[in-house]
């Protein structure tokens, strides 16, 4: 199916709507769900996918993965909330995101020792793995058996927390917490 912003398909889809005849309030996409947005290329994939319009919340169940332009990522159960554009994702969180969203673009120089571009568009991608993961808005955490892997450069950690530069703050942070092991190489 489609409307003018997302395509899906899976093997079994229920829906419901409000007794008003307005648009559909729930959407639970079964077996093999994928979504595809039109305007923004983002894609996901799950083997359930749940749309509630109330808070426009899609929630990703069974092997879920999720790609935006470069950017992609796994889990074993996967939260997006487009109001406020955050993500939280347990079990098994696998991603490669931009080195400066995690603030660690300084941390992580290249084997010149010249930093990163700070365009994420052209940012190298980092490899993340953790138990758990969220990210709103500016901040991001990444608790439970934590991996960052830059090419030959590891951070581990139990807690990983990154907080980019905005325009009231211009400063990017990253700490990294409990058992930390740094490699660089």
């Amino acid at each position: 199916g489609s409307d003018s912003e997302i395509e899906f398909a899976c093997g079994l889809l229920t829906a419901s709507q409000s007794t008003n005849g307005g648009p559909f309030d729930l959407i639970v996409a079964e077996q093999d769900a994928s979504i595809l947005g039109k305007t923004d290329g983002r894609s996901a994939k799950a083997e359930r996918a749940v749309y509630t319009r109330a808070d426009e919340r899609v929630e990703l169940t069974g092997n879920a993965g999720w790609q935006q332009g470069r950017q992609q990522g796994r889990a074993d159960h996967a939260t997006f909330r487009r109001a406020d554009h955050s993500l939280d994702a347990d079990g098994n969180v696998a991603l490669k995101v931009p080195r400066e969203s995690l603030g660690v673009g300084g941390f992580f120089l290249t084997a010149t020792n010249v930093p990163a571009p700070a365009n994420a568009e052209s940012s190298p991608l980092v490899d993340l793995f953790a138990d758990h993961f969220q990210s709103r808005s500016n901040l991001t955490v990444a608790e439970g058996s934590v991996r960052v892997v830059d090419g030959t450069n590891r951070l581990s950690c139990g807690k990983l927390t990154a907080q980019s530069a905005t325009t009231n703050s211009p400063d990017a942070t990253a700490v990294a917490e409990q058992n930390v092991v740094v490699e660089r190489g």
